[in-house]
């Protein structure tokens, strides 16, 4: 059975090849244009084939902008689509409440400034009476041993001196208190000072707000996790998308 089917195949190709030969040059031209074959190269490439799908079309590059305080939103400088430069506002809260945590710590450094100066002041009048009791104990110890004084006045001197010596090192040791205190309400009032900066929201890059999540009036929480207020793109030329392709349309 193979064999007769094989040997029909040639008795079919050589009928063919003959009927070509068979035929004048202008009939197989005829012949060509009626079947309308084309003959081309072998060529390797890639087969392209569209698959439609739905999908979600994004910004490769963003920034999500919170707010490091809480507080209500008293403006709004920026909305979706607006282009904005790094440093630009978007929104503000209200400061009044960190305007007057400025104005206390300013007071409270004001406060310790005067206390450590009140310090220094007590030092120096300690200082003065210490060496005063410095020398008259001086004087007293070389009278006493000619007998100018008696021993028991010199005792007293010695006594006075060591105490004026405590009083110094203590007053010194509460100058050094105090110093802290003023280093202390300096850095509070540069914090309160940052938190009423922190009060206008700015953007971190150049870009495209393509996203804002916040409205004039609403309260910000900046618990342990900040709102996102505003998204950033930093490129809209850069952009990339997300859809759900079926395997059978990848594979087909």
């Amino acid at each position: 059975m193979l064999l007769r089917r094989a040997t029909g195949g040639v008795v079919i190709a050589a009928g063919a090849i003959f009927v070509a030969y068979s035929l004048p040059e202008g009939d197989l031209g005829r012949a060509q244009r009626v079947d309308g074959l084309r003959s081309i190269s072998l060529a390797r490439g890639d087969i392209v084939q569209s698959v439609t799908a739905a999908g979600t079309l994004e910004a490769v590059d963003t920034v999500e902008v919170s707010s490091q305080l809480s507080g209500q939103i008293a403006k709004l400088m920026a909305d979706y689509n607006s282009s904005v430069r790094a440093e630009e506002p978007l929104a503000a809260l209200d400061s009044a409440t960190y305007e007057v945590m400025v104005q206390e710590a300013q007071a409270a450094l004001a406060v310790a400034e005067a206390q450590h100066d009140e310090a220094a002041a007590a030092i120096e009048g300690t200082q003065v009476r210490y060496e005063e009791g410095l020398r008259d104990l001086q004087v007293k110890s070389v009278l006493s041993r000619s007998g100018g004084v008696s021993q028991r006045e010199a005792e007293r001197a010695r006594a006075t001196a060591q105490a004026l010596a405590a009083e110094l090192a203590s007053g010194k040791a509460r100058e050094r208190i105090r110093a802290a205190g003023v280093e202390a309400a300096r850095a509070a009032l540069e914090r309160a000072q940052i938190d009423l900066k922190r009060t206008i929201i700015k953007s971190p890059i150049d870009g495209v707000v393509i996203r804002r999540n916040v409205e004039l009036g609403q309260t910000v929480a900046a618990s342990l996790q900040a709102p996102t207020l505003f998204t950033i793109a930093r490129d809209l030329a850069d952009m990339r998308v997300g859809a759900s392709v079926s395997e059978a349309d990848i594979g087909s």
